[in-house]
């Protein structure tokens, strides 16, 4: 699915028009707070991060240091453009294993490491 797809483009992305018809003269919406957060470091996130940028919407980007099925990862350069944009970024593990299947040693391993090196 394109990021596109995901967020409206237009002046109702929060508010619906059914949910700003029936407010009262001078009532505003309630606040809505969206959280975004995306995995598996691939290059495609540089594009998701510029239709949350597009929008003013924040983000998570999450970045193995292996790449996920051997896929390719951002590079140094990119992770830290992102972080510049103001879009924060968390570690995803070493190798992004299902982190509930290893034991102390790999767990270790794999988010101590990660954080470190990232």
């Amino acid at each position: 699915m394109k990021p596109e797809t995901v967020i409206s483009t237009n002046n109702s992305a929060y508010h619906s028009p059914a949910e700003t018809e029936n407010l009262k003269s001078g009532e505003t919406p309630t606040k809505r707070i969206v959280t975004t957060s995306w995995d598996d470091g691939d290059p495609f996130d540089l594009r998701v991060a510029e239709v949350l940028a597009a929008r003013k919407l924040p983000g998570t980007f999450y970045i193995p240091l292996k790449g996920h099925h051997k896929s390719n990862l951002m590079s140094v350069r990119e992770i830290l453009e992102l972080q510049s944009q103001g879009f924060e970024i968390g570690s995803h593990g070493v190798s992004h294993p299902n982190l509930s299947q290893c034991d102390k040693k790999q767990l270790l391993v794999e988010v101590e490491g990660s954080k470190k090196q990232l």
